[in-house]
């Protein structure tokens, strides 16, 4: 009978318990809730890591009084005063080294400090404008993380944000602040076009990055060549199709760059693209210079491996001998994109750097020992990017592949600590560097004049690495890597705030001329005390009368060669020391520096 009763159920009433479609829209619709208020919160504790960043750059920003390196970027600084103008010769200025094309886009992007009248404050809107770079390129670099694991990491972000390199050279008006974010934006733009090749809106931004690359300095083509390379190499086209767009981003990016250069040689009589060439072609002529520029390579490659903490490389190291486990997935898809775009770019940007060197410093084989860390920065950064892919993919490794890839990092470890370790740190051109500064050396590494991180550095690689699995392994190198950036942070800027103050002290006159003397007046130094050594201040008075520059503008700064022609100016700004000219009367006065104000002449 209970039988009879179910079948004489009509069908559409037998099938309901079959019906399954609208609980699973229901459970599809909570899939999609949850994902969207996962990526909510994701997407406010970047913008959190953004905020705190900015704000504790520019809180410490009120310490330091001066761009501390003292040279380049004060040329940088007097170029934002008359670029925004229009004015690439800076006409009247003796034609020197900071006349040169360095780049047209920084200068104009740092250009709005000059709607300030105070110095500090003009210092600290640069500091601030680099600030915002430095954010923007932690936010590209997490979101490259996203887009090449599929995976919203909580903890690796902290490690870009608080990465050493870009937070130190916040506090520098260098060209490099700019450069960071461009090639991560690159980056980006690249993996969205994998996935939608015949998008205009992502290939204009592709090439609006690598154009402003090269517009920030020459060495911003190298972005140009990586696109080019993970173009040619990794998307998802047709051989033929793939080949000749990265043959056509190559030849476009050198034929701009070529272009660009011409045009400004034409308007200011200088030209660096010559060198390039000349050393191109003498490079191979003696077999002692191709060992001393591979030398030198060597040693940029040892600091770029320290430079960012060791700890990515050391996972990029074992996830690469373990293989990566995700060859087929869009995730993987677009991580081989990145990495063939970080590999190119960072190498051309390195050879940039070994024709830099060998063009402005003569040297042999037995002297190519020498680190500078700036030029090879932003390979440093992209290999940080590369390695923080390698730490979200987490620390489950083979025990075979973990053991091999522990040995050779520690090899890798010691051949880079016994180079680098020595080297003073003192300026910003070895940013990295700082993760050793030389506060506490232990005694088994007091040899090298290393600090304790090295020490701390080596022993966790070692424990780590024969110890730890999956995400302990993970936790315990974020951790460590927090540490080392922190001290890297702490004696860097320290360094900064003392060299800013040193800096600042060699244009306190500064504060006199903006109060007192209109802007419609020139100030005019002594091009003979050039030389001299800046009273309690660095570098020469060469670096100060650079400075001066950005320090009374919108003033004019003229170099007067001969005494007698002073009159052109009505003040002059000079050494204590210096002998004035009898119808020189003096206007302000400390201990190091006077300003003179000129008699009219009876």
């Amino acid at each position: 009978m209970r039988h009879a009763v179910r079948d004489a159920v009509p069908p559409r009433e037998v099938e309901q318990p079959r019906m399954s479609a609208p609980s699973t829209g229901q459970t599809d619709d909570a899939s999609a809730k949850h994902d969207a208020a996962q990526h909510r919160r994701y997407a406010a504790y970047l913008l959190a890591l953004v905020v705190i960043s900015i704000g504790l750059r520019f809180v410490f920003s009120f310490q330091v009084h001066g761009s501390a390196m003292f040279s380049d970027d004060y040329g940088h600084l007097k170029k934002s005063i008359y670029y925004p103008r229009g004015d690439l010769r800076m006409d009247g200025f003796e034609q020197d080294r900071q006349n040169q094309y360095t780049g047209l886009l920084y200068p104009l992007v740092v250009a709005p400090a000059q709607l300030f009248s105070d110095l500090q404050a003009r210092h600290q809107a640069v500091f601030f404008i680099n600030s915002l770079c430095a954010a923007a390129f932690a936010l590209l670099a997490c979101h490259v993380l996203v887009l090449t694991t599929g995976t919203r990491s909580w903890l690796i972000p902290l490690c870009l944000f608080a990465s050493p390199i870009p937070i130190l050279f916040s506090y520098y008006a260098l060209t490099e602040n700019l450069l960071f974010p461009l090639f991560l934006l690159i980056g980006v733009a690249l993996l969205y076009l994998r996935d939608r090749p015949s998008s205009i809106p992502l290939w204009s931004l592709l090439v609006f990055g690598i154009v402003a690359a090269f517009l920030v300095r020459p060495a911003g083509t190298a972005a140009g060549f990586g696109a080019a390379a993970a173009i040619a190499f990794t998307f998802p086209l047709q051989r033929k199709y793939r080949l000749s767009l990265g043959g056509l981003i190559a030849f476009g990016t050198l034929g701009a760059y070529w272009t660009v250069s011409q045009i400004v040689k034409r308007t200011i009589d200088y030209s660096r693209e010559g060198k390039y060439i000349n050393w191109l072609q003498e490079y191979f002529s003696d077999p002692s210079d191709v060992l001393a520029v591979f030398k030198l390579a060597l040693n940029q490659s040892w600091y770029i491996l320290l430079g960012i903490g060791f700890w990515p490389v050391f996972f990029l190291l074992l996830r690469s001998l373990d293989g990566w486990q995700d060859k087929g997935t869009p995730a993987g898809d677009r991580r081989r994109t990145f990495f063939a775009y970080a590999a190119a770019a960072g190498l051309t940007s390195l050879a940039f750097c070994l024709m830099h060197l060998s063009i402005n410093i003569e040297f042999k084989f037995e002297d190519a020992h020498f680190i500078y860390g700036r030029y090879n920065d932003p390979t440093a950064l992209l290999l940080l990017v590369c390695g923080a892919i390698a730490m979200v993919r987490g620390g489950n490794f083979r025990e075979r592949a973990q053991s091999i890839g522990t040995l050779v990092a520690l090899g890798l470890l010691y051949g880079a600590l016994s180079r680098v370790v020595a080297w003073d740190s003192e300026t910003i051109n070895q940013a990295g560097l700082y993760l050793f500064s030389n506060d506490t050396p232990w005694y088994f590494f007091s040899s090298h004049g290393a600090g304790y991180p090295i020490g701390l550095l080596v022993v966790a690689v070692a424990v780590c690495g024969f110890l730890l699995r999956g995400q302990p392994l993970v936790i315990v190198a974020v951790l460590s890597l927090l540490a080392l950036n922190a001290h890297a942070l702490l004696s860097g800027f320290d360094d900064a705030e003392s060299r800013g103050a040193r800096v600042s002290r060699a244009l306190e006159g500064a504060a006199w001329i903006n109060e007192h003397v209109p802007e419609s007046e020139c100030i005019a130094y002594d091009q003979r005390q050039r030389s001299k050594r800046a009273p309690r201040s660095i570098k020469k008075m060469y670096n100060v009368y650079l400075a001066l520059h950005f320090a009374v503008a919108p003033r004019r700064v003229v170099a007067m060669n001969e005494p007698e022609k002073f009159h052109e100016c009505r003040f002059v700004y000079s050494t204590a020391d210096a002998e004035p000219a009898a119808h020189w009367r003096e206007a302000w006065a400390s201990k190091d520096y006077r300003v003179f104000e000129l008699a009219p002449a009876s």
